[in-house]
């Protein structure tokens, strides 16, 4: 009698997932933007070792090759205290995110996970120096993604990174940059609807890596970068099992990106102001991934 009522189950689940889970729209997460703002913190304000504040504006467009759209629009916050070589981080973000299908337009307004980033920056030699960050994420909401496109994860995620960065013709303007990390995710009860009636699962994003290499210059005032990150979603796991949803959930993708940033000073605080754009698309799944990924961003930085 429990297999037959198993099965039922199954069956009725396969008919409901005939759509892979929910795309994750997260910005916390997201590496460039991550490295983009850490790096402001291992300068001097004056004889003080400085923190940071930073307010980013975003807006992040997709289109999968199903034709099916998201687009999420809000702003990232993120506080920098960094004594010394070593620094403490914590980014949140809010953002309107939408869905525009056939069968399933949707909106909302919600909050991304809160990422805390700890770490340490070791100098190798007038040219270079390695930092190696840990990295916890806390979810602010409950898992929508078997229902509708979400912001955040909204599971608990635990990871490193670790990047640096190489003064290749020793005039401190013209830097090579790298960084790798990997998080993984833990699993978290999530519901559906199914036949009317909600179904629990228990459910995990698996893990994610991150591999970037960029070229970053400053002239006075002026930076300017251009970078790849290179980035892979795997080990995703449901249960009840759905086995063919999961295969088009995981992702290999590539992003270029290019980022503008001016410092200057008000009333004794540095201070500095960024303009950045990259576009991505996904490798893998083909039918349900993203033909292209749009996103723009600018970030005002203050120094107390």
């Amino acid at each position: 009698m429990k297999i037959k009522l198993h099965i039922k189950i199954m069956l009725a689940l396969g008919s409901f997932f005939v759509m892979p889970l929910q795309a994750v729209i997260s910005v916390v997460y997201n590496l460039r933007i991550a490295e983009t703002t850490k790096r402001q913190a291992f300068d001097k304000n004056g004889t003080h070792y400085m923190s940071l504040g930073v307010a980013t504006p975003f807006n992040i467009y997709r289109k999968k090759y199903n034709g099916d759209m998201h687009d999420a629009g809000g702003v990232l916050g993120t506080l920098i205290y960094a004594p010394e070589k070593y620094f403490l981080r914590v980014d949140t973000a809010v953002a309107q995110v939408q869905q525009k299908a056939p069968n399933n337009c949707f909106a909302t307004v919600q909050a991304d996970d809160i990422l805390f980033t700890g770490g340490y920056t070791k100098t190798i030699n007038k040219q270079a120096r390695v930092t190696i960050s840990g990295l916890l994420g806390i979810p602010t909401h409950k898992d929508k993604s078997l229902e509708h496109v979400q912001f955040g994860y909204a599971h608990v995620g635990l990871g490193g990174q670790i990047d640096g960065s190489v003064d290749y013709l020793a005039n401190n303007k013209h830097f090579i940059l790298g960084a790798l990390r990997m998080i993984h995710f833990f699993p978290r009860t999530t519901c559906a609807i199914v036949n009317n009636c909600p179904k629990k699962f228990t459910f995990t994003n698996g893990t994610t890596n991150d591999f970037l290499i960029a070229h970053r210059s400053r002239l006075g005032n002026h930076r300017c970068e251009i970078g790849y990150d290179a980035s892979m979603l795997w080990g995703t796991k449901i249960h009840p099992s759905l086995d063919a949803t999961i295969q088009k959930t995981e992702y290999i993708r590539s992003s270029f990106y290019g980022t503008y940033k001016y410092h200057f000073v008000i009333k004794k605080l540095p201070q500095a102001i960024t303009a950045a754009f990259s576009y991505g698309f996904d490798h893998r799944p083909k039918l349900y991934g993203n033909k292209r990924i749009i996103t723009a961003w600018a970030s005002w930085g203050v120094n107390f």
